[in-house]
């Protein structure tokens, strides 16, 4: 699929901002988005159907194998753009189709990272780079959408966790514009539960600063103890991971944090 308003303005010949056209355009991009999805499904099937040796002879890296296979990652500039449409409620396929181009992004990342024969440095950084991108760009431009609010969370439940910085990227652009998100407690408590990545940095460098090499269930805890201390559900939560969280650096957070309460 082209960038929003490539398809919007240039090839479906309509102006996005007229209300009065809003369900001409719905209509249109569902019937695009249905077309995307079957294209796309077969062209993930092919990928993954040839072999390793001519993989390799295909992409030359994750920067050129995005750009062969979904167009690159241009879709920054189309989720701008969509941003600035004055009556953006009104044509919500827009919204949620671009939300499944980059949940597509990611996936295409998941699948070179499965096919390809170890990653350099430059490769690792890219991605940690692009997935960051992603979730500041959706909590940035779907701030007041409840979209933006479930796609990070959803990536936060459902196992996926896609890397350490991402579960932390998400987790702090949603203490940024949610935290007063009637969820947000329940969420971030789930989060500091169950995520499963550990702290990646030294005990000595653990501070009420959040670190992306945090482990994503203390800055869950951080940012639930910024906003909402005293509440007796962080209390509690604070309590069972000074005891039972599995990472050291997290249960002694954790014990601090009860300490100065």
């Amino acid at each position: 699929m082209q960038l929003i308003d490539q398809f919007l303005v240039e090839q479906l010949h309509i102006n996005i901002e007229s209300s009065t056209q809003s369900v001409e355009i719905q209509h249109k991009i569902h019937t695009i988005s249905s077309v995307w999805k079957r294209v796309d499904l077969k062209r993930r099937q092919d990928i993954w159907g040839k072999d390793d040796t001519q993989w390799n002879k295909d992409y030359t890296d994750i920067s050129d194998f995005l750009m062969k296979t979904i167009g690159g990652i241009n879709l920054f500039s189309a989720a701008k753009y969509f941003a600035e449409i004055r009556n953006r409620e009104e044509i919500s396929v827009v919204s949620e189709s671009l939300l499944e181009r980059f949940d597509s992004v990611l996936e295409y990342i998941e699948i070179y990272d499965a096919k390809a024969e170890g990653l350099s440095q430059q490769e690792l950084d890219f991605i940690v780079d692009t997935e960051i991108e992603i979730i500041e760009t959706i909590a940035k431009y779907w701030q007041n959408n409840p979209f933006g609010y479930e796609w990070l969370v959803r990536y936060l439940d459902d196992k996926s966790y896609k890397l350490q910085e991402f579960c932390v990227a998400a987790i702090i652009e949603l203490e940024r514009y949610w935290f007063n998100h009637p969820d947000y407690v329940d969420d971030l408590i789930r989060v500091s539960l169950n995520n499963p990545f550990d702290s990646m940095n030294d005990s000595e460098d653990s501070c009420d600063l959040i670190d992306y090499l945090d482990s994503p269930r203390q800055v869950a805890m951080k940012c639930l103890v910024k906003h909402y201390k005293a509440h007796p559900k962080v209390v509690a939560l604070l309590q069972d991971r000074a005891i039972k969280d599995q990472d050291e650096q997290v249960r002694q957070w954790a014990s601090n944090q009860l300490g100065a309460i």
